[in-house]
């Protein structure tokens, strides 16, 4: 949400606080929960792991238990990655002006992770829209390769996405389908998923992502979050994308899960991805090389 809807609720929770009502409030972004609530418990997997007082030095513990008890490497804190030499650059903005973006200009290299910030949203969600859409009112340039943008353009591998699971994942399909119709330009042959395919890509995903136990599920409907998050990432690494635009995924998934999509798009950026990340949230720009916080950056009004 917007930072000024956070403002107002912590303005009514404190009231109503101070006349002794009680408050039960779920989430997963630790600077939101730190501003409302006295003591965090930590949920995984249907059990309490541990409970912690809402404060930040408290979120490095938090993170230990959320991330060991999801399975993944427990020293991966996301610490600075080697400053990148390649200056190809991939992407451009220049001078881009909308009813919420503001001149603003920037450049994106090869094997960069570049995280744009507005804890408002709003210039955030207009420029998703614009790479999704480019005849959207605006002025301004963008640019790919020194070419002008144009998605259409197949010639370059661009994939725009947020990682909302209800929209990007179909529970009523098999495993083999949701793999491969989230790749399907690549995986087609003259516009078919041929069966050996199809039954390759899911022995891949298996050894990825080490769970050969969801290897010819019909359905996906009882899947946990993190392994739809798993067949999600593993489709787009499919599709090898040069650039990629994205939604912050902290927004639309637990913790455990935006922590795996995180390290895939690192991995991304190593083999030569360009990614850019638009952020309303400051708990997770610690992934991105480089950060932009896109005027006007006032948390009061």
């Amino acid at each position: 949400y917007p930072v000024a809807a956070y403002a107002e609720s912590g303005r009514v929770i404190g009231k109503l606080k101070e006349k002794k009502v009680s408050f039960v409030i779920s989430g997963s972004q630790w600077t939101s929960l730190c501003s409302f609530c006295d003591r965090i418990t930590l949920l995984d997997r249907r059990h309490i792991c541990k409970i912690v007082p809402a404060i930040p030095q408290a979120r490095a513990i938090a993170e230990r238990v959320m991330l060991g008890g999801a399975g993944c490497d427990v020293d991966d804190d996301f610490t600075a990655r080697p400053q990148q030499v390649n200056k190809t650059v991939v992407f451009e903005a220049s001078h881009l002006t909308g009813k919420y973006l503001d001149d603003i200009s920037f450049t994106l290299n090869r094997g960069e992770i570049l995280a744009l910030h507005d804890p408002r949203k709003r210039a955030l969600d207009e420029l998703f829209d614009l790479v999704q859409n480019p005849a959207l009112a605006h002025s301004g340039r963008l640019m790919v390769f020194n070419r002008d943008y144009d998605p259409a353009n197949t010639s370059f591998r661009v994939v725009t996405t947020d990682f909302n699971m209800e929209k990007r994942f179909l529970n009523h399909m098999s495993l083999r389908d949701n793999l491969c119709m989230a790749c399907y330009p690549r995986m087609s042959d003259m516009g078919v998923l041929r069966n050996n395919r199809l039954k390759y890509v899911e022995n891949e995903f298996a050894k990825w992502y080490g769970n050969s136990a969801m290897i010819g599920l019909a359905h996906c409907d009882k899947l946990h979050e993190r392994d739809k998050v798993a067949v999600y990432m593993f489709a787009l690494k499919m599709r090898n994308p040069q650039l990629l635009f994205c939604t912050d995924p902290g927004v639309a998934t637990d913790y455990a899960a935006s922590q795996m999509i995180f390290r895939e798009l690192r991995e991304m950026a190593k083999n030569g991805a360009a990614v850019l990340i638009m952020l309303s949230s400051i708990d997770t720009n610690s992934v991105a090389d480089r950060v932009i916080k896109l005027p006007p950056y006032d948390f009061e009004s």
